[in-house]
């Protein structure tokens, strides 16, 4: 499924880029050809950033639940539902780390409840409730 919603996001990205082409190339006139390669490379490049950031933000996620599942296996725990947020300095200013909040299970199936502070190169700290 994951695979098949890849395929179709570049197709629409290559139609778009397509069509944006056209417009600008039929909008333009003969002389003002770079200028229209030149738009249609600029808008091209936005819609490919806002697109790769989508994946550069979905690819953190998951590289924070595999931090999180190796802190849990660590400790004992089997992780059941999980939840990535923003953290926030104490004068309210967002930093580059990003809290995980993990319900887990351990092996006497007692719920814990694990609340990480991680980013894209590890985790920080942890505390358990």
């Amino acid at each position: 499924m994951k695979r098949w919603s890849l395929v179709v996001g570049n197709v629409c990205i290559v139609g778009i880029f397509c069509i944006t082409f056209l417009l600008v190339s039929l909008s333009l006139a003969r002389d003002r050809f770079e200028n229209a390669i030149y738009i249609t490379f600029l808008v091209a490049a936005g819609i490919l950033g806002v697109f790769s950031l989508y994946y550069v933000h979905c690819l953190l996620n998951v590289l924070y639940l595999i931090y999180a599942k190796r802190f849990c296996t660590k400790y004992g725990f089997r992780p059941v539902r999980w939840r990535v947020g923003m953290a926030f300095n104490t004068r309210g200013i967002k930093t580059e780390y990003s809290i995980v909040q993990l319900d887990c299970v351990d092996s006497q199936s007692q719920k814990r409840f694990v609340s990480l502070l991680v980013w894209a190169f590890g985790i920080l700290t942890g505390a358990e409730e």
